[in-house]
């Protein structure tokens, strides 16, 4: 007579421990059973629980994060941005977005500052990074 496979709830306060008691999972680690089923029906409940887990934790820390957001369009409207960054940011939200720099600071450079100081291509890469690390665009 074999024995039912056991539900264990995993015990993981991070993703990153999500990734490693994956990773023993995948080694063999865990509820060993010398019936080749009921071992497999094991792991397969283990990956289930942890799947659940980790769904949780993802979800309890969306809760507690603020949503972040990336402003995205033409450099022309950087007043614009920095009024819609200034409002999304006092309803709790981190804005990415392009910078309004003062006058003082840009001299005789009134437009593309970027293309200016030879930097153009790598705030390009940098915006799309910026979009990646965002909840919303």
């Amino acid at each position: 007579m074999s024995t039912p496979p056991i539900a264990k709830e995993p015990e993981v306060t991070g993703l990153s421990e999500v990734h490693e008691k994956l990773e023993e999972i995948t080694r063999g680690a865990g509820r060993f059973s010398r019936d080749p089923l009921i071992h497999a029906a094991n792991t397969v409940e283990d990956m289930k629980d942890l799947a659940r887990e980790g769904i949780a934790l993802l979800e309890s820390e969306q809760g507690e994060r603020p949503i972040v957001v990336c402003l995205c369009g033409s450099s022309r409207f950087v007043d614009v941005f920095a009024v819609v960054a200034w409002e999304l940011e006092k309803r709790g939200k981190i804005v990415h977005s392009i910078h309004l720099l003062p006058g003082w600071y840009c001299g005789d450079v009134e437009d593309h500052m970027a293309e200016a100081q030879g930097v153009a291509e790598i705030l390009d890469e940098l915006h799309l990074r910026k979009i990646d690390l965002s909840d919303e665009v």
